[in-house]
């Protein structure tokens, strides 16, 4: 697909570029591997030579009028790749050369280049061996064994010839021609529902370069900047969570935004606006984006403990809300009150009810929209709408008393959570923190050390993952203990002081009867721990 500028008779490839260049790079070659082997044997072809050049030069390589080529990479790569495509009489040798004579950083970029056109040398060197019958066992892109004799070499230039001829003649290529560099991402769409996905975070530079070739002019200096502030970008934001940041940045603005269409919808977004204040937004987004997806980036203790808990609960439905947040510049205090009330939705509804929250997405699109548009003076009805969609007690405690087999991750989170705001906790004990705790089943796995009943043997399976069978260590005692006796296990809690372990040294006896106990008393005090 092309897009077209007939103002300045260029034409923009939005896609097929890496196709393109391969096969020019194929001609490139084949007519290099001609004129090396006019060296290698010190014979002249040089009809042959200019018969190619004008071949493969006047409508496929170079504009006749200017000698440039005709396909333009970016800056860096056409150094390299120019003379490649558009030098009369060049060879391996020169191509090598040149490679050699770039700054490192157009080494960086055109490396690739230069693979691709070993490769194709070693292919069409193999087959023209093997087409005149002249293999050899050295498995290499050496021409010396094509010019063993002016015979071999005539037949093996015959045959580049021959070869070039033809694939000149019988390739085909499809331009679908579009008036607006927009207007290309309708096709990249039909593309990638159709075959292999296109990278989003391609796609969104190529839509950033484009709108800033078409509307802007910009210098090499301005561009090379553009460039290393949309490389610097991307790297607050893991590729396989690009298309969902953009997905949640634009639900702030937009109701419907499939995640098939987040490039197409983006385009629309920023059609009246410059590539600078295009990339100037996203640059803000992605910084937000971050700190909420890797809370290690937050700088306010409060704010990072409570994107932490969000991100073990796997809230990233509801990461359009802090988004808003943080792009109205929301306080730590109000931040970490908005953080709370989605954090108790997410554990009530998700971790204890099992409930799959794409069914209310559209209601957490509902919040962000209503941060992003009323900012800090929409916290207030924010904060109610998610209590709305947030379990009543007598349901949530209900589930709670049932709940077995979670992550252990979300069971080690609840857990801390527990033991950090148990009441009546002693303030002089200190919080513990998820680095320092391991999850602990009482009733173990492995029970030969226990003497179970026989009726308790056949609830064991259902015992050993219920919340109530579940406590926490610290330090490396877990290990240590897994299989032991419950009187040793006792021991070994009781060394510990944690609060949530009361109720376990204070039993004689570990057994389902003990568990469904301490569950029904956890699910009274984590009422209160995730109140509404």
């Amino acid at each position: 697909g092309t897009a077209d500028n007939s103002d300045q008779n260029i034409r923009y490839i939005i896609d097929g570029q890496q196709r393109l260049t391969t096969c020019l790079l194929l001609i490139s070659v084949t007519r290099h591997q001609i004129v090396e082997l006019s060296r290698i044997t010190n014979t002249e072809n040089t009809n042959t030579i200019n018969q190619l050049y004008g071949l493969t030069v006047s409508k496929h390589l170079i504009e006749s009028a200017n000698q440039r080529p005709r396909l333009t990479a970016n800056r860096n790569n056409q150094q390299f790749l120019s003379p490649i495509l558009s030098e009369y009489d060049w060879c391996r040798d020169d191509v090598v050369e040149k490679f050699g004579e770039l700054n490192d950083e157009t080494k960086l970029t055109s490396q690739r280049i230069l693979d691709a056109y070993e490769r194709i040398r070693y292919r069409i060197t193999q087959r023209t061996a093997e087409k005149i019958n002249c293999l050899s066992d050295k498995q290499s892109s050496d021409l010396s064994m094509l010019a063993s004799e002016p015979e071999v070499a005539n037949q093996a230039v015959n045959e580049l010839q021959q070869f070039l001829s033809d694939f000149l003649t019988k390739t085909l290529f499809v331009e679908i021609t579009v008036r607006k560099w927009e207007d290309a991402f309708s096709i990249f769409e039909g593309l990638n529902n159709r075959g292999l996905d296109l990278s989003q975070q391609d796609l969104v530079k190529n839509a950033l370069l484009s709108k800033a070739h078409a509307q802007e002019e910009l210098s090499a200096d301005q561009l090379t900047h553009l460039e290393q502030r949309w490389e610097k970008l991307t790297t607050r934001v893991a590729s396989s969570k690009f298309s969902k940041f953009l997905r949640h940045y634009l639900l702030l603005h937009y109701k419907d935004v499939p995640l098939k269409r987040v490039v197409r919808q983006l385009n629309i977004h920023f059609s009246g606006k410059s590539a600078s204040e295009m990339i100037s937004e996203l640059e803000r987004a992605a910084s937000a984006y971050q700190e909420i997806t890797k809370p290690s980036f937050e700088r306010n203790k409060p704010v990072r403990e409570s994107l932490t808990r969000l991100n073990t609960l796997e809230a990233e439905r509801s990461f359009p809300i802090p988004l808003a947040a943080k792009l109205k510049a929301f306080s730590p205090t109000e931040m970490t009150r908005l953080l709370q009330a989605v954090e108790v939705l997410y554990f009530r509804r998700s971790a204890i009810m099992g409930r799959d929250n794409k069914s209310i997405e559209s209601d957490f699109r509902e919040v962000a929209a209503l941060i992003f548009d009323k900012g800090k003076r929409g916290l207030p009805e924010a904060i109610l709408k998610l209590r709305e969609l947030t379990p009543e007690d007598d349901e949530f405690k209900e589930q709670f008393v049932r709940r077995q087999g979670m992550k252990d991750s979300v069971a080690r989170y609840m857990l801390v959570q527990f033991e950090n705001r148990f009441p009546g906790r002693q303030s002089r004990l200190k919080k513990i923190d998820y680095a320092d705790a391991t999850l602990e089943h009482i009733m173990p796995r492995e029970t030969s050390q226990w003497k179970l009943s026989e009726s308790e043997q056949e609830m064991h399976s259902d015992s050993l993952g219920k919340i109530g069978n579940l406590t926490l260590l610290t330090g490396s005692k877990n290990a240590s203990i897994s299989n032991k006796p419950f009187s040793k296990k006792k021991t070994a809690y009781g060394g510990e002081h944690l609060a949530i372990n009361k109720f376990v040294v204070e039993c004689d006896r570990w057994t389902s009867v003990e568990i469904a106990d301490r569950q029904r008393e956890l699910s009274e005090i984590a009422i209160k721990i995730w109140s509404k």
